[in-house]
């Protein structure tokens, strides 16, 4: 009896090391991996939502000035120019709606459009959320 416990023992003081991952360390793993997925999906759509909002700026700095070579051409018709300018701000900005406002000397215009962003520094005034606006001033 006593030779069977020895030979026991000697097994289990020899035995093989074991190589490979616990089931822990893998679901571990596998979770700061998915983490990560999410916050690299997370800044894709940002960069998206930033690189759409910039088009649409860029479509707005077009349309000022197109209005900006209306009033300095001194077109005839005004009230006209200002509503299919009006008309195609809404087909190429979301909900895009500007103003003409002549001061003295100098004359103005404002552009705002629907935005993805909650706010746009640009705006000095935002009349309602999620709008982004331009401003133009003509002498």
């Amino acid at each position: 009896m006593k030779r069977k416990t020895i030979v026991i023992w000697c097994k289990a003081m020899f035995k093989k090391p074991q190589f490979g991952f616990s089931l822990i360390e893998v679901l571990v793993a596998l979770s700061i991996f998915a983490i990560a997925l999410l916050g690299i999906a997370d800044l894709q759509l940002q960069s998206l939502q930033r690189n759409q909002q910039a088009f649409k700026k860029s479509i707005a700095v077009e349309q000022l000035d197109k209005m900006r070579w209306f009033i300095q051409c001194r077109a005839t018709n005004q009230n006209e120019l200002i509503n299919r300018w009006n008309q195609e701000n809404r087909e190429v900005l979301n909900e895009g709606q500007g103003e003409v406002v002549s001061r003295q000397t100098k004359t103005i215009i404002n552009l705002i459009w629907r935005s993805n962003l909650s706010h746009d520094w640009y705006c000095k005034t935002t009349p309602k959320e999620n709008r982004s606006c331009l401003s133009l001033e003509v002498s």
